[in-house]
């Protein structure tokens, strides 16, 4: 009997002791990132494709860089054959050559300069979708942006859009960004 109580006991307290040290590494307060899912990046997007043009349909249309100073009290709107981003006055800390460049022929990619900027307030870019392979889809298109740090492309909030060839997002910061059907 005096046996099965020193084992009973040796048991408890190494059960104890298991429990103990195992919570060490679990703290209150602790909150652990979710993994993300599947859903909530893009590894290799199909970007939308710039189209040839009616006057050649030989020849794909390129966009060029631009670039235009806006005002950080006035805001300002500026464009390229694709792309169009509207800052609302107070949207920038002050005034800034904004640039818009196509990195990828052929594929509606933009990426925004000065790289990595960060807005007070929402701009929002409207990608033309005359003339590319999402022609009068905007409500199916949707808009990404390649998160480097993570190195995969995640989806952004929509905005209204006026029509069916303008796709509209809201923008907090400057990246690479995408138009994706689907």
């Amino acid at each position: 009997m005096f046996n099965s109580r020193v084992s009973s006991k040796t048991f408890a307290l190494l059960a104890l002791i298991t429990l103990l040290l195992s919570s060490f590494g679990c703290r209150m307060g602790d909150v652990m990132e979710p993994e993300p899912t599947p859903e909530q990046f893009i590894t290799d997007p199909d970007a939308i494709l710039i189209l040839s043009t009616p006057k050649n349909p030989n020849v794909i249309q390129k966009a060029g860089a631009v670039s235009q100073f806006v005002s950080a009290a006035e805001g300002g709107v500026v464009f390229n054959d694709y792309v169009m981003l509207e800052f609302p006055p107070g949207a920038l800390s002050e005034d800034t050559e904004i640039t818009i460049g196509m990195p990828e022929e052929g594929k509606l990619i933009v990426e925004f300069g000065p790289h990595g900027l960060q807005f007070n307030k929402p701009v929002v870019m409207t990608f033309d979708l005359s003339n590319t392979s999402a022609n009068g889809m905007a409500d199916q298109t949707s808009t990404i942006w390649y998160n480097e740090d993570c190195g995969w492309w995640e989806p952004i909030e929509k905005a209204n859009s006026s029509d069916e060839n303008s796709a509209s997002s809201v923008l907090m910061h400057f990246s690479k960004y995408s138009g994706k059907l689907g």
